[in-house]
C-alpha cells in the first residue's frame, strides 16, 4: 500500500521499499512505476533526469522508443556523423556536444550546423532556418537550450505529442543526457 499522492513521492516510496543494496538481475528498474529495462550502465543518468521531468507518459514514450531503436542514436547515420564529429573536435564541451548530438540527428539540421560552427562553438545566427521541418524546429530549440541554458522550449511543448513526435523527444532526452553527463554517456552504451 502506498501513501503518497504524486508519482515521483510513489516511487520514491517504493525505493524505501525495497531490500537495500539490493540489485536486480536483468530485469531492469523503475522509475515512476515503470520498467525501464534496457537502461542498463547508464540507467542512473536516465533514471534521473526522467526523474527530475515527473511524467509517467514521457517515461513510457522514451522506454518504448529505446526498446524500438536500441540505440542512443536516431540512425545509424546520425551515429557514424556524431562520432567522426567528436574525433575530429576532441576539445569541446558537453553542452557543445550535446547540440550537435542534436543538431545531428537529422540531415537537413546537421548541413546548416557545419557553417555555424566556429572554433568550438555554435553561432545559432547562422543557421538558416528557412524551410525547416517541425521536427527540425523542435530539435533545433532544444539544442539551443541546452547549450545556451536558456530555455528556448518550455515542458508542455516538449511533452506534446504533435510538436514532438517518440523519436524527436527519445533523441531531446538523449541530448539532454550528453549535456549533464558529457560523451561518456555513449561508450556507457550496453549493446548486450
Amino acid at each position: 500500500m502506498l501513501f503518497m499522492n504524486t508519482p515521483y513521492w510513489r516511487g520514491v516510496e517504493r525505493e524505501m521499499q525495497t531490500v537495500p543494496n539490493f540489485k536486480p538481475r536483468r530485469s531492469g528498474f523503475q522509475v515512476n512505476g515503470v520498467t525501464l529495462d534496457r537502461f542498463r550502465d547508464y540507467k542512473n543518468a536516465a533514471a534521473k533526469l526522467l526523474c527530475s521531468w515527473k511524467r509517467n507518459d514521457v517515461t513510457e514514450r522514451i522506454t518504448a522508443m529505446y526498446r524500438k531503436s536500441g540505440s542512443f542514436f536516431a540512425d545509424s547515420d546520425h551515429e557514424k556523423y556524431f562520432k567522426n564529429f567528436i574525433g575530429n573536435n576532441p576539445l569541446g564541451g558537453s553542452r557543445f556536444y550535446a547540440a550537435v548530438f542534436l543538431f545531428s540527428a537529422e540531415f537537413d539540421l546537421r548541413k546548416r550546423l557545419e557553417a555555424a560552427i566556429i572554433n568550438g562553438t555554435i553561432d545559432f545566427g547562422k543557421i538558416n532556418l528557412k524551410g525547416i521541418s517541425a521536427d527540425g524546429y523542435t530539435i533545433y530549440k532544444a539544442a539551443k537550450t541546452v547549450y545556451t541554458e536558456n530555455p528556448e522550449i518550455t515542458a508542455a511543448e516538449l511533452f506534446d505529442k504533435e510538436l514532438a513526435d517518440d523519436l524527436v523527444l527519445y533523441i531531446i532526452f538523449n541530448g539532454f543526457l550528453v549535456a549533464e553527463n558529457g560523451i561518456k554517456i555513449l561508450e556507457l552504451e550496453d549493446r548486450k
